[in-house]
This record gives C-alpha cells, sequence and structure tokens, in this order.
C-alpha cells in the first residue's frame, strides 16, 4: 500500500475518531436533556423513531472503532489524532500474531462495511419521517427536533397543525 493511500486512510480515520468524539458529546448533551414527547413510544412510529435514534448513537461508536481496529492493524508508523489535533493512540495490536492481525482487520472491514450500508439505508428513512411530520402531518416534530425549547412548547405530541395565534 503506497504513502497517499496510508495518508487518506489516515484523514478518514481521523475524521471517524472527530465524528466519535462529537457523538459522546451529543450522547451526554441528550441523557441530560430530556426531549420533547413528539410521538407515543408504544406506537409504531414511536417503536421505528426509538430503534432508528438507537441505530444512529450505536454506529456513532462501532463505526470509529472498527475503523480504529482496522488502523491499528496496519503496519504504519502515521500517528492517529481526533481532528488532527488530540493524539490518540493505536490498539497494541502490533504484539499479535499476523494472522491474528489479517482476522481482526477483516472482521472489522465486515462490520464496518455493514454499519455504513445499513446506515445508509435508513438515513433517506429517517429523512423522509421528518418530512411526513412536517409537510403532511404538519405536526411539531421536526420543529422540536430543531429548537431549544425543551418538552414544554404546546402542541407538541397529537397537536393540530399551527393556524397562528389570535394573539
Amino acid at each position: 500500500m503506497g504513502g497517499d493511500k496510508y495518508v487518506g486512510y489516515q484523514t478518514h480515520t481521523q475524521i471517524g475518531l472527530t465524528i466519535m468524539l462529537l457523538g459522546t458529546l451529543r450522547f451526554l448533551w441528550h441523557s441530560q436533556i430530556t426531549g420533547p414527547a413528539n410521538v407515543d413510544e408504544s406506537s409504531l412510529a414511536g417503536k421505528a423513531s426509538r430503534l432508528l435514534q438507537n441505530w444512529f448513537y450505536f454506529s456513532f461508536f462501532a463505526l470509529p472503532i472498527s475503523g480504529w481496529v482496522m488502523w491499528s492493524t496496519l503496519p504504519s508508523d502515521l500517528p492517529l489524532s481526533i481532528a488532527g489535533v488530540i493524539p490518540f493512540p493505536n490498539l497494541p495490536f502490533d504484539q499479535l500474531s499476523e494472522g491474528l492481525q489479517w482476522r481482526l482487520m477483516q472482521w472489522a472491514a465486515t462490520v464496518h462495511f455493514y454499519i455504513v450500508w445499513i446506515t445508509m439505508l435508513i438515513i433517506p428513512g429517517h429523512a423522509g419521517a421528518a418530512v411526513l411530520h412536517y409537510v403532511i402531518k404538519r405536526d411539531r416534530v421536526l420543529p422540536s427536533m430543531l429548537d431549544l425549547n425543551g418538552p414544554e412548547e404546546p402542541g407538541v405530541v397529537g397537536s393540530p397543525p399551527d393556524k397562528g395565534s389570535a394573539g
């Protein structure tokens, strides 16, 4: 593998580690702030919404970790960092046999591949659901996801569309 390819993988991995850091911060923020109850959690839409949200959090961590495993099995001295700034160590796989390193690389590449494809397939569904709520159902699901007014904002769950207020 040529040097340019290593630099490309290094950049890709550093972006992934940065996404993992941002995903961690988002997860910590979400765990401290309760969002609006947009959908009945026991309904099919509520269960699908929760499943998608859990999948996105899973992928925030599983993709960078599988990439980190792959990077750590490559025979290179190129360092890793988060956003090109914060040093990030390789996993200590250089002490494993070449065969075990190769199997780890294959496993991580397979995991990485499937998570990427599953995520790419569900993103349009997630975006489509947001458009459905905003354009067709005309409820506050999308606006409540975009603003920080909190769950006290009136008219979130099952509310009729806003027709304007009489002031």
